[in-house]
């Protein structure tokens, strides 16, 4: 008895070592997406600043209307540039099922 009782804390054993070497790599893949998609962050940033610098009078940082309602811009009004971005935002966000994107990229 006691023999049965040490091979299935082995196996459970192993069973935790396994799924733990699977987290890791899950873990590690996702590490992966996300400094990429920090750097697609920084170069995006980069693009926009360009843009910014080189076009200074674009339609597209034309005043939209809209207000920033909190924030280091509260109060300040929102680019169409801004718009464009937050309706890109929100769109990809509901398709992955959050249901409120506008709390998580802020207004």
């Amino acid at each position: 008895m006691v023999d049965a009782v040490r091979v299935a804390m082995i196996m459970n054993q192993n069973d935790l070592e396994d799924e733990n070497a699977k987290l890791r790599k899950q873990l590690a893949e996702a590490l992966v997406t996300i400094n990429g998609n920090i750097a697609a962050i920084d170069g995006l940033t980069a693009q926009v600043n360009a843009l910014k610098q080189a076009h200074p009078n674009s339609p597209l940082l034309a005043a939209s209307g809209q207000i920033w309602q909190r924030g280091q811009n509260k109060g300040q009004q929102k680019t169409k540039l801004r718009l464009i971005f937050e309706a890109a935002h929100d769109a990809a966000l509901r398709k992955l099922g959050v249901s409120n994107p506008e709390q998580i990229r802020g207004n």
